[in-house]
């Protein structure tokens, strides 16, 4: 997760990078390395506590278990970071398995 004035980039194994929505497989657990290319952000995912500090220069690790239920959530940047603050938002999509690995290939490795 890269976090910068005023958007998040998710960046997959393959190198793939997405701006603006997390896409997940339901059910497994979901780890996060954070990191900011600016100032200082704070990933959250208030409905599954999820929070951690986005700190330019260093990469801190989060996890989650991803719910079973195929629901879009917000992701918020939870640290005051500019004029552009209250904007920062970006989504977590919950899919099953098969439809995450039907979108995971359509991306293309990097």
């Amino acid at each position: 997760v890269i976090a910068q004035q005023w958007s998040w980039t998710f960046v997959y194994p393959n190198g793939a990078r997405v701006v603006g929505n997390l896409t997940v497989p339901e059910g497994g657990t979901i780890i996060l390395n954070i990191t900011s290319l600016d100032v200082a952000h704070s990933f959250g995912i208030a409905d599954l506590s999820v929070g951690m500090d986005a700190i330019p220069g260093r990469t801190n690790t989060a996890w989650f278990e991803a719910p079973q239920n195929h629901v879009v959530y917000t992701i918020r940047c939870k640290e005051l970071c500019g004029t552009g603050h209250a904007f920062m938002t970006a989504k977590l999509t919950v899919v099953d398995q098969v439809a995450y690995d039907s979108w995971y290939a359509s991306l293309g490795a990097k």
